[in-house]
Order: C-alpha cells, then structure tokens, then sequence
C-alpha cells in the first residue's frame, strides 16, 4: 500500500508540465514499488544524457565527459547553474537537484525551460580540462564542502597541470541575506585552495558556456565524500595562512555567532561560563577568515553552536576538544551527517543539548574543560 507521502509524489511527477510522459510513466511505474526504486530510476531518464565514462577517486565516484558540454549559467538567486549536451539533455549529477527524487520533482521544469532557452550556438568558450561537483546550494557550509572536495581532486586526482576548476557562486553585495552576508569569505577560500586555477561561471558574461573534458565528482547525500572535508586540503590553507592570528596564543577558544533564532535561551550564561574556564569569546564575523584560521590552528579545545557552524571544526588540529551546544531548534537534526570531519580531523566530540532551549551550566561541569 502507497503512503501518503508517496502519493504526495505522484501527483508531483504528473504536474511536471514540461516532463515528457514516458518519463513521467516510467518514475509512476518505479514509484509504486518503493521511493528508493523512483529515485534509483532517475539516471535512465529521456531527459538526460547519457553517463560519462566511470572512474574512482578516494573511494568518490567521478565521470568524464571528453564530448563538448554547455553550462547554463543562472545569475539569480536560484542559483541553479547546470551542465547539458549539445542535444540539450541534461547532465545527470551536474546538480544535486537530479540525483534526488524529493529536489528533481521541485525544480525538473525549470531545468528543461532552462535547456530549452539556451542558444548553443552563442556560447562563450571556457576551453578543455574542467572538474566540477554536484552541487548544492550556495550557503557557506555547501560551498566549503564542495571547494574541500575540489580541492583534493586538482591535488591527488588523475588531472594534468592544465586541469581547471568549475565554480559558480556569486561574488555581489545584490544577492546578500541570511546565508550570504559575508561573500568576501568565499572569494578567500576560492583563492587559498586552488591558487588561481578555477573559473567562476557568475562572473563570466555568458549565459551559456562551452567546455571539453569535463569531470564531475558525485557528491550526492550519500556520497563518501559528501560533508568529509579531506584534511590535505585544511593543512594546504593553513600553510597559506601562516600567523595571521597577531593576538595573543590561546589554547581554548569559544566561536559564538550573531543572534538568530537558532540561539539558546542563556546564551550569555553560557559563554560567560565558558569564559571563566579560559576560553576566548571569539566571533568569527567580527574577524578575516585568515585569522579564524590561524587562532583555531593553536587550539585544543573549542566550544561552538550546533549548525553550519560546525564546518569550523576543520580548522582545529587533530586530537582536538571540541564542545558543541545543540539548540531545541536543532533536536530533530542527526548528527551522524558531521561524523566523517570528526573521524577525518580524529577530533574528541561532546554534545551539550540544550533541554527546553536552556544549556544546564551543571552540564558544563562534567565536561572535559
């Protein structure tokens, strides 16, 4: 028997107005045996090109295309770049919107109006040698997940020293809200991890771009690199970065954040808690991300909120302490999505929850402060 969820998908599936209907046939007929066997469909579709040529990278896999390949750039706040051939079919994987049943229902209309409105024939040519991921969105944690497993294919990966980087993320002040106020920051960790060989699709002035020898790295939820952040790639920034951290060394360092509604309740009775035990109050906003990176490079414990945040826990060495204060706001979240970074960075991890959005300073005792 169908759930209802289920049923929620089916009607989605027949309201894809632009989704042709042995397409739409095809998913039904999957969908009626599970969600998982929909999903799994999706890559035998007529709207997409076939798959590149298979290979494996640190255990990710990856697909070349050596055949020109168009970049449908969006410079909106959708975001939502992507990869077609030259017969205007989608490349499966080239965003993470194709790879997951939930997200292709949403958005597989305003791909294929997307596809369909792109003149080949005027496409800027970026050249040969690109890898790219499956991307997701383009809030901060997304963003550094990407570049991290970017950044450890151009340094290990099968690429010649010709081989480029495919980025796209936006780089101006009009597109600045709650997940993109501090845009600076993705221009820095652009420049410290791929020194110059990576191409930005947002600030090239074409709304579709031509490029040969593609590779797209997978990087759907389930992926193995998928939220891992490879250290190689950590320890590459921070030798770039050096001492840029000019105050005093401290070997505890609280990261808090600006008011949200993600916030605890005693947030100021926490940190002063923490304070007391040693620990600098440091907020990240308020200083450059070489400096982030340099103080955190010094310290063996930390303390900071539960949330995006927590992709600042590859900046601390391995064998580090780090406390982390989950909000009621998060309860329902898993943490097993941050366990490769604990795993990769070999980090001491305690979880503080915070019960009716309150951290117990008697909690805070018993911690390894």
């Amino acid at each position: 028997m169908s759930s209802n969820l289920d049923e929620i998908y089916v009607e989605k599936i027949k309201a894809c107005t632009l989704l042709p209907d042995i397409d739409k046939d095809f998913l039904l007929s999957k969908l009626a045996i599970s969600y998982g066997h929909a999903q799994a469909a999706l890559p035998s579709l007529s709207i997409f090109a076939p798959v590149g040529d298979s290979s494996v990278f640190d255990g990710v896999q990856c697909y070349s295309y050596p055949e020109a390949m168009f970049y449908v750039s969006l410079r909106n706040k959708s975001h939502s770049g992507f990869l077609i051939d030259r017969d205007g079919k989608i490349v499966y994987r080239s965003r993470y919107y194709t790879s997951h049943l939930n997200a292709f229902v949403d958005n597989v209309d305003h791909m294929l109006r997307q596809a369909k409105r792109a003149v080949l024939e005027d496409s800027f040519d970026l050249g040969e040698g690109f890898v790219t991921i499956e991307r997701w969105f383009f809030t901060y944690g997304h963003f550094k997940d990407e570049a991290y497993s970017l950044g450890s294919y151009l340094r290990r990966g099968p690429t010649g020293g010709e081989t480029r980087i495919l980025l796209d993320y936006p780089t101006d002040s009009g597109l600045d809200g709650p997940n993109f106020r501090f845009n600076h920051n993705y221009r820095l960790i652009d420049k410290l991890i791929f020194d110059g060989r990576s191409v930005n699709a947002y600030l090239v002035q074409a709304p579709v771009m031509k490029l040969r020898n593609v590779t797209i790295i997978e990087n759907g939820f389930n992926s193995l690199g998928f939220h891992r952040f490879p250290s190689e790639v950590a320890t590459h920034i921070a030798n770039r970065v050096g001492d840029a951290w000019k105050g005093p060394k401290v070997d505890r360092v609280f990261l808090t954040r600006s008011a949200s509604y993600r916030d605890i309740d005693n947030k100021a009775e926490v940190e002063n808690f923490f304070a007391s035990n040693g620990y600098r109050i440091i907020d990240p906003e308020a200083i450059s991300y070489q400096e982030l990176v340099s103080l955190a490079r010094n310290a063996s414990h930390a303390a900071l909120y539960y949330g995006s945040a927590l992709t600042n826990m590859v900046y601390f060495p391995p064998g580090a302490t780090i406390t982390i204060l989950k909000s009621q706001s998060y309860m329902e979240e898993n943490f097993n999505l941050w366990l490769k970074i604990v795993a990769e960075y070999q980090l001491r991890v305690q979880i503080v929850n915070a019960v009716e959005n309150r951290v117990e300073i008697s909690e805070l005792l018993n911690l390894d402060n």
